[in-house]
């Protein structure tokens, strides 16, 4: 920064209006790395005294500023370093007072708003790289968040280096596992390896999930990710032998991360992911071992739905319809996390259920006397038999589109259609 650039930005500085309740403006120009201490005598300044600490002067110049003159307008140069706050005879001028710092770092702060606090000083030189770019520092700023601690420039650089608009820890990681879950293929971890910092990634990340490890892998990040939020599901006898994957204090906060993925724009990725981790971790076989009951108050992964679905198939191929459990189980997972991947199927058991129930209701079969008491039945009750049949076509149709592909079959739901025609 050039002596007139310097001379220019004080002089605005000055001239802008006072604050409420302000007879004067006093600036103090911290340099403690003395860059500019040959220049203090050329700047011009109107209406403006300079005051140089020394180190020696420190009484002189508070008697100066708080007693002999209190009208003048100062700009008080600080070249000097403090060990302790103590030390520090002019702070409680200071807390009045402006700041102004001369260097890269200080402009760039000034630029975006950022407060000049050591904190987030040493934050700033650590992402000179970043700062080169004048299309990264626009997108930082675009940002517009009011600064406070280091950790949320951190987090808006990660965000601005991985392409998205939500400066958040759910969505800084969400959109690097979206983007590949390979180190190498990852260019998100590219370019934040390049012009960010892989410390604030690791540690925001062992904060906020739990995982660390000597290497950042990605694969593992996520296993450790869905497995702590698969953990909800709190049965010793499905989580035996996972322990080396969860992290139990963090569990609040990785069901939390996937809960928020699922709504977002990008829940497909997620359950692409999770049934390819459900499938390695062999999560199916493990959930096999617990009641319906129980698989029904959880829903942390969509493997879940998969085995109470898959159970109800089963049982259904099996002629065994049970009409009662079936309702209950569909009316329960319409609130849950998965519901809108698996509605289809869903509403096929339920239709199913609804037609055994009418057929149990009727057991008996039907007798008329006339076509007129057979007309007026139908319409006012019987009718419901084929609305039901009906929907349960549709429901079968949707879900062979929709379900194609995926580990179940859906020929049980097909036997049944078939089988209804009889009732």
């Amino acid at each position: 920064m050039t002596i007139d650039n310097i001379n220019r930005s004080l002089t605005e500085r000055f001239a802008k209006e006072l604050p409420d309740c302000y007879d004067r403006r006093i600036i103090f120009w911290f340099d403690p790395e003395r860059e500019f201490e040959t220049v203090l005598d050329e700047l011009q300044l109107p209406n403006v005294k300079i005051l140089k600490l020394t180190g020696d002067n420190f009484f002189e110049a508070k008697m100066l500023l708080s007693e002999t003159d209190t009208q003048s307008n100062y700009l008080v140069y600080d070249p000097l370093t403090y060990k302790k706050r103590e030390d520090n005879w002019l702070r409680d001028i200071q807390l009045y007072s402006e700041e102004f710092r001369a260097d890269l770092v200080s402009m760039q702060m000034d630029e975006l708003h950022i407060p000049q606090t050591t904190q987030l000083r040493r934050a700033m030189k650590h992402y000179a790289k970043f700062f080169e770019s004048k299309e990264r520092v626009a997108n930082l700023s675009a940002l517009g968040t009011k600064y406070e601690n280091a950790g949320q420039l951190h987090i808006d650089i990660m965000a601005v280096l991985c392409g998205t608009k939500h400066n958040t820890v759910h969505s800084v990681l969400r959109t690097i596992l979206c983007d590949s879950l390979y180190n190498e293929d990852n260019e998100c971890l590219e370019q934040i390896e390049k012009f960010g910092s892989m410390q604030a990634l690791q540690e925001m990340t062992a904060k906020y999930t739990g995982f660390v490890g000597n290497k950042f892998d990605l694969n593992e990040l996520a296993v450790h990710i869905f497995m702590t939020a698969f953990s909800a599901i709190g049965e010793e006898k499905v989580l035996s032998g996972l322990e080396q994957y969860i992290s139990p204090e963090n569990q609040t906060a990785c069901y939390a991360f996937i809960d928020d993925w699922n709504n977002s724009d990008e829940s497909e990725k997620l359950f692409d992911i999770a049934e390819d981790i459900s499938d390695r971790m062999k999560l199916t076989q493990r959930l096999e071992k617990l009641d319906t009951d129980i698989l029904l108050k959880a829903d942390s992964l969509p493997c879940i739905d998969e085995v109470i679905i898959g159970r109800f198939m089963q049982e259904i191929a099996e002629n065994v319809i049970k009409t009662e459990e079936m309702l209950k189980a569909v009316e329960s997972r319409r609130t849950s996390k998965w519901y809108d991947r698996y509605e289809h199927l869903y509403n096929g058991l339920y239709y199913i259920a609804k037609m055994q129930k009418f057929h149990y209701e009727h057991i008996g079969g039907f007798h008329f006397g006339t076509y007129k008491e057979l007309w007026d039945s139908y319409t006012k009750e019987l009718y419901v038999m084929d609305t039901y049949y009906r929907r349960l076509h549709i429901y079968f149709r949707k879900s062979l589109v929709c379900t194609s592909g995926k580990w179940w079959d859906c020929s049980p739901l097909f036997q049944t259609v078939l089988l209804c025609r009889h009732l």
